[in-house]
């Protein structure tokens, strides 16, 4: 078999495989998502350790990672003890949604690279075939465009949730946090 035909292969075998990297449907500690999204308050990660039943580390890297993504927030609210609480942002459709957004975004685009290169080197390599690599040629072409289809339908299921986010009521706000004391 041409050697191009070998690396048109591992390229649509990599950027498949690319998916099981970004984890697309894997929520990292869905306990602690789930404790700070049922919290009556903004919680320190004291108060998540003991309702997660986590370690002190497994709560701060947790905190300190969804901080960075945008996903938690520091609250105003700081325990008598000194420490600060945190709490959601927005709603959790609305987290998880722009997470798995993010994530499909990220995979079509991959994928995308991965078939237009695979699409080149099929081409420019075709004059250099024997009978077999022609005929293998014409099928890796039926599964590049099966793939192409598939990455398209995934590019406009993201674009749907763009407009639906977009054309969604504006104002109606979530019930405010009310701390009973």
């Amino acid at each position: 078999m041409h050697p191009n035909l070998l690396k048109i292969q591992s390229l649509v075998i990599h950027g498949i495989k690319e998916v099981r990297s970004m984890e697309m449907a894997r929520i990292h500690h869905p306990e602690l998502v789930a404790t700070l999204v049922m919290a009556e308050k903004p919680l320190t990660v004291k108060e998540i350790v003991q309702r997660a039943e986590v370690s002190q580390d497994e709560a701060e890297k947790f905190v300190f990672h969804m901080l960075d993504k945008g996903i938690v927030a520091q609250a105003s609210l700081i325990d008598s003890e000194g420490s600060r609480a945190y709490e959601m942002v927005g709603d959790i459709d609305e987290v998880l949604g722009a997470v798995m957004k993010s994530r499909i975004d990220q995979f079509v685009d991959q994928l995308e690279q991965k078939l237009s290169e695979a699409e080149r080197l099929l081409e420019s390599s075709r004059s250099e075939f024997d009978s077999f690599d022609f005929l293998y040629s014409r099928i890796v072409e039926t599964k590049l465009r099966r793939l192409r289809k598939f990455n398209s339908l995934l590019q406009r299921r993201s674009q749907i949730w763009d407009f639906f986010q977009e054309a969604g009521p504006k104002n109606i706000q979530s019930p405010k946090r009310v701390e009973i004391k």
